[in-house]
């Protein structure tokens, strides 16, 4: 809980069912880091783009 106010606070956003969603994450039958896997391949597109790749 504690992570999630910092999270909040830093981010300027308000999270509510917090466990909920984590339950629904932990719970999903595929990909259960889909945005984290996401983020990564966006992340790695664009250190290609930026090296004229």
């Amino acid at each position: 809980m504690e992570l999630v106010n910092i999270f909040s606070s830093l981010f300027n956003i308000e999270v509510s069912n917090y466990y909920k969603i984590y339950s629904d994450i932990k719970n999903r039958s595929t990909e259960r880091t889909k945005f984290l896997k996401k983020l990564a391949e966006d992340f790695q597109t664009k250190l290609e783009y930026d090296d004229g790749i």
